[in-house]
C-alpha cells in the first residue's frame, strides 16, 4: 500500500472515527484485509496503536466466523468433486493448452509429473479436466 496513494485514500478520515468498516474499506482499495489497512494506518501515524487494539478484537471475531464458515462448508462438501472446479480450472488454463500438455504426455514428452503440475491437478483427475475439455470443443 504505497504511502502517498494510500494517505490519499484516507483523505480527512479522522482517527476518532476508525472503525472497522472503514479499514476494510481502505484495504479493499489497495487488494488487503482492514486489519492490514489498519496496520499501515498506524505505520504511517494516521492511527495509533490504541485504535488497533480496540479494533483487533473484531477483526479476530470476523476472522473466526469465516474460519467456521469454510469449515462448515468443507464438511458440506467432502468427498464431493465440485464440477465448477473443473470449468474454471479449463476457463484458467485454456482448452489448448490443455490439449497440448497431454498430447506431450502421451507423446512422451512430459512426465506425468510434470503434466501434473502444469495442469495443476492430480494425476486420477486429468480424466475429468479431460471429459470437460472434450464435451465443449
Amino acid at each position: 500500500m504505497p504511502a502517498q496513494a494510500f494517505v490519499a485514500a484516507l483523505g480527512n478520515a479522522r482517527p476518532d472515527r476508525l472503525t472497522v468498516d472503514l479499514a476494510r474499506a481502505i484495504g479493499n482499495e489497495f487488494g488487503a484485509s482492514g486489519e492490514s489497512a489498519l496496520l499501515r494506518m498506524v505505520e504511517l501515524g494516521r492511527a495509533t496503536w490504541d485504535d488497533y487494539w480496540r479494533l483487533k478484537p473484531e477483526f479476530d471475531s470476523a476472522y473466526t466466523a469465516y474460519t467456521a464458515y469454510k469449515a462448515a462448508e468443507k464438511e458440506r462438501n467432502a468427498g464431493q468433486d465440485s464440477p465448477i472446479f473443473y470449468q474454471v480450472k479449463r476457463r484458467d488454463l485454456g482448452r489448448r493448452f490443455i490439449s497440448q500438455m497431454v498430447t506431450a504426455y502421451q507423446e512422451d514428452a512430459l512426465s506425468s509429473r510434470d503434466l501434473t503440475q502444469l495442469l495443476e491437478v492430480s494425476y486420477d483427475k486429468i480424466p475429468k479436466l479431460l471429459g470437460l475439455t472434450e464435451e465443449t470443443a
